[in-house]
């Protein structure tokens, strides 16, 4: 035993970054004790961990809404709007953190950075992109009640709009799970070269199920690794 914990003292010492690392784990309802589904996000230290609830609104119908950037609270600079797209007439109230992850109806998500390809990256200020994965999460909590319905707007909305990368350049991973199923949904960028007048889509996304007898842990690594477009 003193030598296990004398080697976790050293290899803790020698990795700093771990800490600040993200893992999700998503587990199936076939799995868990009592049939829940269960979805975890670890964003250790360094991410606004100050939990707010945002309680659901009505809104007249042709309201905007502002879109920020520097919603994590990793650094200095306060959130900014950087800006806007159509409000919806009614939102959910939500549990409101860095990474954004539970609402009213038990929608739940988790995040984890993961790689893309140079050629993909895109960031402020030559980006036209304007959601990044901590404002998208927040849309999906305020506007859905399914994981199925999260990932279409998601996945929706950054088409239309552009995904902004907030970390380093890099491609997310999310965890998505309602009462009853679990979901991966992985996102990238699409370069420096895309504006939302040239009609197309400003991201790249796929996501796959989580089988209900299966557990799922994102690392900050891609797991949809093949896409068969005949299975949609």
């Amino acid at each position: 035993h003193g030598l296990f914990l004398i080697f976790l003292a050293v290899f803790f010492v020698v990795n700093p970054y771990l800490a600040e690392a993200c893992t999700t784990v998503l587990v199936g309802k076939d799995v868990s004790i009592d049939g829940s589904v269960i979805n975890s996000h670890t964003a250790d230290s360094w991410y606004d961990s100050n939990l707010r609830v945002v309680q659901g609104a009505k809104y007249p119908k042709g309201t905007m809404m502002d879109v920020y950037i520097n919603l994590l609270g990793e650094d200095r600079n306060p959130p900014r709007v950087i800006g806007q797209i159509p409000q919806a007439e009614e939102t959910y109230t939500y549990f409101h953190v860095g990474y954004s992850c539970f609402n009213e109806h038990q929608l739940s998500i988790g995040e984890s950075t993961v790689g893309q390809k140079d050629e993909l990256q895109a960031f402020l200020p030559d980006a036209r992109g304007i959601l990044t994965i901590e404002q998208l999460e927040i849309l999906a909590l305020q506007r859905t009640k399914t994981a199925r319905d999260a990932i279409r707007l998601i996945g929706s909305m950054a088409e239309k709009y552009g995904f902004l990368p907030s970390c380093a350049g890099q491609g997310e991973s999310l965890t998505i799970a309602d009462p009853y199923e679990a979901w991966i949904f992985e996102i990238r960028s699409v370069g420096f070269g895309w504006t939302p007048e040239s009609k197309k889509s400003g991201a790249v996304w796929a996501a796959r199920r989580v089988p209900d007898d299966e557990v799922a842990v994102v690392t900050n690594g891609s797991v949809l690794t093949y896409i068969d477009l005949s299975k949609p």
